[in-house]
């Protein structure tokens, strides 16, 4: 039997990326790059990308900057098509907060060489 690559939508999927969102933040906080990197490879691959960040990467390279939540907001805007109530729920935000982050996301995009 061979297994797809991304994971049936559903509630399972939805908690079980809300849980790794929490260790993604919390591996961000101390510093843990190399295993930050490997669980948002695991995530995206959960998720399937629907877009490439490699089309713009001079623009997700100062993204990458900002914020681990603020960077989040976007990717998963951007790259996963989430709109601001599933973000607030995946990263157990409030929805304004998302909004506010999302807009000063996108000036940042729209500002970038």
């Amino acid at each position: 039997m061979r297994h797809s690559n991304i994971i049936a939508a559903g509630p399972e999927r939805d908690r079980a990326l809300e849980m790794m969102e929490q260790v993604l933040a919390i591996m961000v906080a101390h510093h843990d790059d190399e295993g930050a990197i490997a669980l948002q490879a695991i995530m995206e691959r959960t998720m399937g990308t629907h877009a490439d960040p490699e089309q713009d990467g001079e623009i997700w390279d100062m993204i990458e900057t900002l914020p681990h939540f603020t960077e989040r907001v976007l990717y998963l805007h951007r790259l996963n098509g989430l709109t601001i109530s599933q973000i607030a729920r995946r990263l157990g935000l409030n929805r304004k907060e998302v909004a506010e982050r999302l807009s000063l996301d996108l000036q940042l995009v729209r500002g970038a060489p």
